[in-house]
């Protein structure tokens, strides 16, 4: 059994009102190419390539700055696009959704989203209620669970210019023990978990600029996902506009946390240089789960929007590549040593397809790992790499 997920994130679309400074995605898209506005030629890719997913998440920042027309223009393609994928439509709140520096209206942070017809976040009128009054709800489906958390519930208040909440995520300490006795409650079977949020839940690895906009508590939602007797958790997020994809510490239970890059802002000028914007469809595989022995087997694809071409499959510095895989975790030494032997049995040249065919999970390794296993088999078994256009090996060689 697969389950196929589509993911957008940040689309930060515009009205002309306020140029086409702000986003790819615009309120008034005709006269100009499809290929020219991020969302319209989406709709082409999706035909041209016939994608399909069964859900179609998106991690909040649909609209720029609170602005109402952006924002019910977006939830408006928002849920064609799911019709189109055949895909049953889930979103989350950004804090550009939210009206939190109040310039819509004098109060009311949340009131145009309220307002949003069909309902906003979620269809299920019921689900959208309790999402809005305990700042998550859950959806159950056949194989799949989605907790869909408010990282900005509380934006609009402290308006204080010395410490604003809209700066930043928040998971309350009443969420998380609420979140805590449900967990609590999930059976250990193989259902797949996965949480969608805004706010990234820790500090981007490697990042040198200061960033206080970090998820407040999200360290505890971590260690509460990794604790869970239940299956392996993968969390969904977005905010950064720089995609990045990891397992949360070495060993154990860490959920698996995916940074959706961004769909259609237009990119400030240091996450330029090593991320475009982007759209995914994420896949779970149960049956290979189950017959690798791990939690989750699954794999991204991901496409960049090029303004001049329209979507096309990602890059080597796209921030994730064009397939990029999740569920095992590398073991530096002895999976190096294993890859080590299937050169050798292939006479000093091995192709990526071989090494897989003798080593399947290590279909299932990040990029980031297997760069690192790259490093081991150059550093201590003599044998180089080479790599595709898209991000992916080609064949493992041994030197001479």
């Amino acid at each position: 059994m697969t389950i196929k997920v589509a993911v957008i994130s940040d689309v930060h679309a515009a009205s002309p009102r306020n140029g086409a400074v702000a986003s790819y995605t615009s309120t008034s898209p005709s006269g100009a190419p499809d290929n020219r506005d991020a969302m319209m030629s989406l709709y082409n890719l999706i035909a041209h390539e016939k994608l399909q997913a069964d859900y179609l998440v998106c991690c909040g920042d649909m609209a720029n700055q609170a602005e109402p027309v952006a924002m019910e223009y977006v939830w408006g393609k928002f849920s064609d696009l799911a019709s189109k994928l055949n895909a049953k439509p889930m979103a989350t709140v950004g804090n550009h959704d939210l009206d939190s520096r109040l310039p819509e209206t004098k109060f009311d942070a949340r009131g145009l989203l309220r307002g949003l017809q069909p309902p906003y976040p979620i269809l299920d009128i019921n689900k959208t209620h309790e999402f809005w009054s305990r700042n998550f709800t859950v959806l159950e489906y056949p194989g799949i669970r989605f907790v869909v958390l408010n990282s900005c519930a509380y934006h609009g208040y402290n308006p204080e210019k010395s410490g604003p909440e809209y700066i930043h995520g928040r998971i309350s300490d009443y969420t998380l023990s609420d979140l805590k006795k449900l967990i609590g409650t999930l059976p250990e079977d193989r259902t797949i978990n996965t949480l969608i949020c805004h706010h990234h839940p820790y500090r981007y690895q490697g990042d040198s600029n200061p960033d206080a906009s970090t998820m407040i508590g999200g360290d505890l939602l971590i260690d509460l996902l990794a604790s869970a007797m239940s299956n392996t958790w993968l969390i969904f997020h977005g905010h950064r506009h720089q995609p990045q994809l990891s397992h949360w510490g070495g060993s154990g239970r860490g959920p698996i946390i995916f940074g959706a890059g961004s769909f259609s802002a237009k990119l400030s000028s240091d996450i330029g240089m090593k991320a475009r914007n982007q759209f995914y469809i994420v896949e779970f595989d149960a049956e290979r789960a189950k017959n690798l022995q791990i939690d989750v087997a699954g794999s991204i694809s991901a496409w960049d929007f090029n303004f001049s071409e329209g979507w096309e499959p990602a890059g080597t510095k796209s921030g994730l590549p064009a397939r990029s895989g999740f569920g095992y975790q590398l073991n530096v030494v002895s999976d190096a040593i294993k890859v080590a032997a299937s050169v050798a049995n292939s006479g000093g040249i091995a192709r990526w397809s071989d090494v897989i065919g003798a080593e399947p999970q290590l279909w299932h390794v990040t990029p980031s790992s297997l760069l690192t296993l790259a490093k081991e088999l150059k550093d201590h078994h003599n044998i180089g790499c080479t790599w595709s256009d898209r991000g992916d090996p080609l064949e493992f060689a041994k030197f001479k």
